[in-house]
């Protein structure tokens, strides 16, 4: 089992990795590693998220980690601090490790964000939720596809709807007509049963939806 683990650790593209439910890693990928600044995977067993140069999201990343335990797969959009100090924007992948049937630690896979409409969102989210957030709306997470309830096109209308952007706006952003726009608008008041885009954002901010990226 741990050869098959090994391999398919080290030849799936992006940062692999596995833990325990001590959220402790127990394997990780050569890209992991280089991105870590170690010299080698081997390094990597027995060290947690505080352990490496990302540990200033480290505690963002043990509470996926708790969901994920729970039983939950995520996909989250955020930031990964690499050895040279740099943020890289990075989509992260987790799912239950299982053995007959019982979790037993996490399985991912972390790749450097190259979709030029995930890229934008990100850029677009830096700018304006230290609005919604105030300090540290860096340190959210985002979970990344289409809100429950709604089409693609009506996740990605309420995504800029709520961070204050007219319907003019985001038909721009979007491409389309302010008349679709907005009969997408009027088809998101009504599957939350309200009338203003205040009470919107009010559901967004209870449901958490401010934290949910369109794809």
């Amino acid at each position: 089992m741990d050869i098959s683990l090994d391999q398919f650790l080290q030849d799936f593209p992006g940062m692999a990795f596995c833990k325990n439910s001590n959220y402790e890693y127990i394997r990780g990928s050569r890209n992991l590693a280089r991105i870590a600044g170690l010299s080698s995977p081997k390094k990597v067993p027995g060290m947690q998220d505080y352990d490496f140069c990302w540990e200033v999201y480290a505690d963002i990343y043990r509470e996926e980690d708790k969901l994920v335990l729970a039983g939950e797969k995520i996909s989250v959009l955020k930031l990964l601090r690499t050895a040279d100090g740099t943020d890289l924007s990075v989509v992260t992948q987790k799912a239950p490790l299982c053995n007959q049937g019982k979790i037993i630690g996490i399985i991912g896979n972390t790749v450097v964000v190259n979709s030029t409409a995930i890229l934008e969102k990100s850029t677009y989210i830096n700018k304006h939720d230290l609005l919604l957030f105030g300090e540290g709306s860096s340190h959210h997470r985002y979970l990344v596809h289409t809100i429950d309830g709604l089409t693609d096109r009506q996740s990605q209308c309420f995504f800029y709807l709520i961070r204050g952007e007219s319907a003019k706006q985001i038909a721009k952003v979007l491409k389309i007509s302010p008349r679709t726009v907005e009969c997408h608008i009027r088809k998101i008041k009504e599957h939350y049963n309200v009338s203003s885009r205040s009470e919107l954002v009010s559901i967004a901010f209870s449901k958490g939806l401010v934290k949910f990226i369109p794809v």
